[in-house]
C-alpha cells in the first residue's frame, strides 16, 4: 500500500521561488516516474517527524470516489494526495497537517498527473 523512505537530508535546489523547474515529464524537481508508474517524491520541507520520501501510486476505486465526492477544492487536494501515498485515518490526517504548502501543491500536481485532462463539453 504506502512506500515510505526517510532520507538524511533533501536538495532545497530550484524549490525556494514560484517558478522551479520542472522535468520533462512535466514533474516537480526531486520527483521521478518510475517504471511501474508511480511517482516517487522528495519532499522539500518534510514535516517533523515525517517522511522525507513518499511514493505515489496511481488511484483505485473507493479513492478516486472519495476524491470525486470532496465537497472542496482543499478536500479534493487532501484526499487526492492521501490516496496516492497510500494514507488513510488519523495517520493520513497528520501527514499532511504537517506538510509544507509548497509541499502540498507539488504532491496534488504530481497525483493528478495520474487522471486525464478535464472533459470537454464540445461546445
Amino acid at each position: 500500500m504506502m512506500d515510505v523512505q526517510d532520507v538524511a537530508s533533501v536538495s532545497d535546489a530550484g524549490v525556494a521561488g514560484t517558478d522551479a523547474p520542472v522535468s520533462q515529464d512535466g514533474l516537480p524537481p526531486g520527483y521521478v516516474r518510475n517504471a511501474d508508474g508511480s511517482i516517487t517524491a522528495t519532499l522539500a520541507y518534510p514535516p517533523d517527524g515525517g517522511p522525507a520520501q513518499v511514493t505515489l501510486n496511481r488511484l483505485k476505486g473507493r479513492a478516486m470516489v472519495d476524491v470525486m465526492n470532496a465537497k472542496r477544492e482543499g478536500d479534493r487536494v487532501q484526499a487526492l494526495v492521501l490516496a496516492a501515498v497510500g494514507m488513510a485515518g488519523p495517520k493520513g490526517t497528520a501527514f499532511f497537517n504537517g506538510l509544507d504548502g509548497y509541499d502540498i501543491v507539488q504532491l496534488g500536481e504530481a497525483a493528478a498527473s495520474f487522471l486525464p485532462s478535464g472533459q470537454t463539453t464540445g461546445q
